[in-house]
């Protein structure tokens, strides 16, 4: 399925392509998608103790994004976030890319 850098992701796509590879980067993530600190600090507290706690964080995170930022809520940002330096996820990034851009 090729897109444009301004499609929107669907979920249940971005927890197999992201957070099933990535689980435990949710919060630095969701820095780079400019989720604010607070509703990670408040996705962390609702998610501890969980057996997927990281994988919830991350289905978390991801709606907090679209609902925070839904001009921003596309494969392109979700790719720049991906290759931000704090997150270094260069291969998931990568295969975004393939997958939907050529």
């Amino acid at each position: 399925m090729k897109g444009s850098s301004s499609s929107v992701p669907e979920l249940k796509v971005l927890m197999s392509a992201v957070a099933a590879k990535i689980p435990a980067k949710w919060r630095q993530v969701g820095i780079q998608l400019n989720v604010p600190v607070e509703a990670l600090d408040d996705i962390q507290r609702q998610v501890a103790g969980r057996p997927d706690s990281n994988i919830d964080a991350f289905e978390l995170v991801l709606g907090k994004w679209k609902s925070l930022h839904p001009h921003e809520y596309t494969w392109s940002t979700i790719i720049n976030a991906l290759e931000a330096p704090p997150v270094g996820a260069m291969d998931v990034a990568a295969e975004l890319r393939t997958i939907y851009f050529c």
